[in-house]
């Protein structure tokens, strides 16, 4: 019974109202419905974004774009997400993932045509999406690449990975926060998904 307690109050955040967590957030992408998830009882959830808008600059482009969200602080941290964040490379769409899938640990979905998604679980857990844009480099001149927005669950519970319920709804945030950064960045000519696709059980070795 107390653990099931435990469980509860970490992954099955329901009970928190809405009043303890932002009406937006992470550039107006989330909605408080959407941030309920990752919601705990008693504790507030927080976002901090930067830059302000998904539009392109140069601090973007050096830095990538960020949205911290997480609840509690310090040794009450008992799920601290990073991100949604989105980082741009230079490059084919496949490099980042190849970097993943040499840890063994990687499972591929589906976010539409021309678009690169997956997750990523060891230690922690990643859900990924990829897709195709052209921006500046370095030199300010166009270059082809892709941008990836990531969701970075730090799961201390030690299971491999976090509920599905869970992983269901970071998918979903992942998703309209690609929508967004493709709208406003702008990355033309990318298709995306009204929803996430359901998640398979992950295969955990």
């Amino acid at each position: 019974m107390v653990a099931t307690a435990v469980v509860l109050v970490v992954w099955r955040p329901w009970q928190a109202s809405v009043a303890s967590l932002p009406t937006t957030a992470c550039w107006g992408a989330l909605s408080a419905d959407d941030l309920r998830p990752l919601a705990q009882k008693d504790h507030p959830l927080t976002a901090a974004t930067k830059p302000g808008t998904l539009q392109a600059t140069p601090q973007a482009t050096k830095d990538g774009y960020s949205c911290l969200l997480s609840t509690g602080s310090g040794k009450d941290w008992s799920m601290p997400v990073v991100g949604p964040d989105v980082n741009l490379y230079f490059g084919d769409l496949q490099t980042s993932r190849k970097v993943d899938e040499s840890l063994g640990k990687v499972q591929p979905l589906a976010f539409g045509d021309g678009n690169l998604a997956w997750e990523v679980a060891g230690n922690d857990y990643f859900v990924k999406l990829g897709i195709p844009c052209t921006f500046q480099d370095s030199a300010g001149q166009p270059a082809k690449g892709y941008a990836v927005v990531s969701l970075h669950t730090v799961y201390r519970l030690g299971a491999p990975v976090p509920p599905t319920d869970l992983r269901q709804a970071e998918a979903t945030m992942v998703l309209k926060v690609a929508k967004l950064f493709a709208q406003q960045y702008p990355c033309p000519g990318v298709t995306l998904p009204d929803r996430a696709p359901i998640l398979p059980d992950f295969p955990w070795a």
